[in-house]
């Protein structure tokens, strides 16, 4: 077994118990309010363990496509499906973002709804990784987004740069010094709510919203 495939699992092992805390005392609470409201076909980025999967509601969503590339992960998320009181329809895609297989299985203005809840911080190129969300969206679709990002403290930011490169060693590439609600203010999508959040590390939640298509005139 490859170096990188037994971190994986390692990676997978560890991150609920990790996350126990923080989820219990911050995190589950945003995911909720963020989470309740969405319908129709979803999009999940980076749906790891499974942190959301309670929180849809069951009558309104009708797929989710949960894309992951962590299988061993997955297999966590699964074992908490067995344990929701009404199924949930999934489709998992065990690639990353990144990937071109990733959207030929979406498809352009194909979904009511794109999740990024503590992956944007990961994910390779997430100014790339927008941009096709931002092709996935229907018009009028939401993206729902948690992430914790760099502190507009210039004191906080200069610990987040120091410490990244051996976080992103341990913590499966994550950064903790992305300016993520910089980058998601500058994709052309619409701010419909943000809030902004402190517990150990800054945190911004936020939902945007596609515009409309321009609509095409003739020569």
């Amino acid at each position: 077994m490859s170096s990188r495939r037994l971190y994986a699992r390692f990676f997978a092992m560890i991150y609920d118990p990790f996350m126990h805390s923080i989820e219990r005392r911050v995190l589950s609470h945003h995911r909720k309010e963020l989470l309740q409201g969405l319908h129709g076909r979803i999009v999940e980025i980076g749906a790891g363990s499974g942190a959301n999967l309670s929180f849809y509601v069951t009558s309104t969503v009708n797929e989710i496509i949960a894309v992951e590339p962590n299988r061993h992960l997955w297999q966590r998320a699964e074992e908490k499906l067995k344990h929701l009181a009404d199924a949930l329809h999934i489709r998992p895609l065990h690639a990353g973002i990144e990937e071109p297989s990733v959207s030929e299985a979406i498809g352009d203005e194909s979904v009511d709804a794109v999740v990024c809840t503590l992956v944007l911080c990961t994910i390779p190129h997430p100014k790339q990784a927008i941009e096709k969300i931002y092709r996935w969206l229907k018009p009028g679709g939401h993206l729902v987004v948690l992430e914790h990002i760099r502190s507009h403290q210039r004191n906080t930011a200069f610990f987040q740069d120091l410490f990244t490169p051996a976080w992103r060693l341990a913590a499966d590439g994550c950064h903790l010094n992305r300016a993520t609600d910089v980058a998601l203010r500058e994709s052309g999508l619409l701010l419909k709510e943000e809030a902004y959040f402190k517990y150990m590390l800054p945190f911004y939640r936020a939902v945007y919203t596609k515009g409309p298509t321009p609509s095409k005139t003739g020569p």
